[in-house]
């Protein structure tokens, strides 16, 4: 998602649309791993460090996770959930864990195999003991199953 603001940080390459097949000039491409961001326009993420970095707005921010937390995942507790409910981003718990916000999204998405390390400290920064960290990725798996198989 990106939101329609200036950016003069990270490298350029060329873009084109995907409705149009038409190319859009330059983009920021912050690594290889990331999709790039139109010219003239700012990452979902970067708009919300930025607004994060105010005390009043990130408190918001983190009660409308923890206001988000029940209603995801078809009310199951899961390890995004339970990340929700400390009213953290994916970018804040990448950086509690020492990782990415790429890594977070394939923990929760329940696409990762987690060394025991990380399961640990997983278990650390969500506050849970590690039985409970096992049910919500089990939970986690459930959703998946049932959704690959309305599909």
């Amino acid at each position: 998602m990106t939101v329609k603001t200036r950016s003069s940080h990270g490298s350029s390459a060329p873009t084109m649309n995907s409705r149009t097949g038409k190319a859009q000039g330059k983009a920021r491409v912050r690594d290889s791993s990331e999709t790039a961001v139109p010219a003239g326009y700012v990452s979902i993420e970067d708009m919300v460090a930025k607004v994060s970095k105010d005390p009043a707005r990130a408190d918001s921010l983190a009660s409308a996770r923890k206001r988000l937390a029940p209603e995801i995942d078809e009310g199951a507790v899961t390890v995004r959930s339970l990340r929700l409910d400390r009213g953290m981003s994916q970018v804040e718990l990448a950086r509690i864990l020492g990782t990415s916000q790429s890594h977070v999204a394939r923990m929760e998405g329940g696409t990762e195999n987690l060394a025991l390390a990380t399961l640990r400290k997983l278990a650390d920064a969500l506050s849970v003991d590690m039985n409970g960290l096992n049910d919500a990725l089990l939970a986690q798996e459930r959703l998946n199953a049932g959704r690959r198989r309305i599909v």
